[in-house]
């Protein structure tokens, strides 16, 4: 019978899972008295309860209920034993950590539309969420803690008013999501690899288009560097239309939605051969995961030199022993 009325609970037992399931009990209860007839029996509190226990099946639940099904039916309301379990299964501040979770939530890399829903989950999760997150302070968060671009975009169109009346949570969120594919398919940001173009109606070529390569892991490091290959674009040089070239140097490859390394410039001549600018004023380490930390087995220029005397009565006679790529010692003829 509880499968009829009162959907049964799983897990996962996470704040966000067992909300929803309350939610549910609720909308259950009153679409029961609304679509009752005659014939069919009233609801009272303890067949609530009862109803809701029964539908307890993650196992801690379970046990949970059996132990004291007996008392907790014997309570007024089923909101009395929706307080019961808040009170036994959510983490104790639960409602400021909740809240917590909220405002911190922001786009970052995520796709808009995952952005958008872990935002209603974080609310959802909240107890008495939307009296403690109303309309009004829901749609400024998803705005203005979205991607920077696409704060502009929106903000950009003349006639937009956010808190226009007829501009409900649904109306912002289509909008947003709107302009944010617009971004992805025009080529202003790039598009994150999950969830691009999520229910839109772009075409799976576009999504491939903007979509990022996976993570490059250490083995695949390991076999691109032993191959003279590209951690960027992936590619080796027996791959059509090779250049020789590391990660910062890579071309890119704008089918796979991989961009050029910040060190690439376009050939300087017929043989195809990318010449990079290889002075420095200074240096930041990173860790990225676009290829651009690559080791570079190309000699380059270094800046630095070593004196020395021609003679020894010659003290002003100072020149340095200079060597593109290398520095020679001029007493062994070897590099240093």
């Amino acid at each position: 019978m509880s499968n009829k009325i009162v959907l049964p609970f799983t897990g996962p037992l996470t704040p966000a899972a067992l909300e929803g399931w309350l939610g549910s009990c609720d909308d259950a209860f009153i679409t029961y008295e609304g679509l009752k007839t005659d014939r069919q029996p009233a609801l009272t509190a303890p067949l609530q309860i009862r109803l809701m226990g029964m539908a307890l099946q993650e196992p801690t639940m379970a046990a949970w209920w059996t132990a004291k099904r007996d008392d907790y039916a014997a309570l007024a309301s089923y909101k009395l034993f929706e307080a019961k379990i808040r009170a036994r299964f959510l983490p104790k501040g639960q409602k400021i950590l909740a809240l917590r979770d909220f405002f911190q939530c922001r786009q970052g890399r995520l796709s808009f539309n995952d952005y958008a829903s872990a935002l209603t989950e974080a609310r959802n999760t909240i107890p008495t969420g939307s009296t403690l997150i109303p309309t009004s302070i829901f749609k400024f968060h998803l705005l203005f803690h979205s991607h920077p671009t696409l704060q502009l975009r929106i903000m950009g169109i003349h006639t937009f008013d956010i808190e226009a009346a007829t501009l409900g949570i649904d109306n912002l969120v289509s909008l947003l999501s709107m302009q944010w594919d617009s971004l992805i398919a025009e080529g202003v940001i790039r598009g994150p690899s999950t969830s691009v173009g999520s229910g839109t109606g772009y075409s799976n070529a576009a999504q491939v288009t903007h979509a990022r390569l996976p993570t490059l892991s250490d083995p695949e490091r390991s076999r691109l560097t032993s191959l003279n290959g590209c951690w960027r674009c992936r590619k080796v040089p027996t791959d059509l239309g090779w250049i020789k070239h590391v990660g910062r140097t890579c071309p890119g490859d704008l089918s796979k939605g991989i961009t050029p390394g910040i060190d690439y410039v376009a050939p300087a001549d017929s043989t195809g051969t990318s010449e990079v600018k290889k002075e420095f004023a200074g240096a930041v380490l990173t860790h990225n995961n676009d290829g651009e930390d690559q080791p570079d087995p190309i000699s380059r220029l270094h800046i630095g030199a070593t004196f020395y005397t021609e003679d020894e009565d010659a003290d002003d006679f100072i020149h340095p022993i200079y060597r593109k790529g290398a520095l020679y010692d001029d007493d062994t003829d070897e590099e240093s």
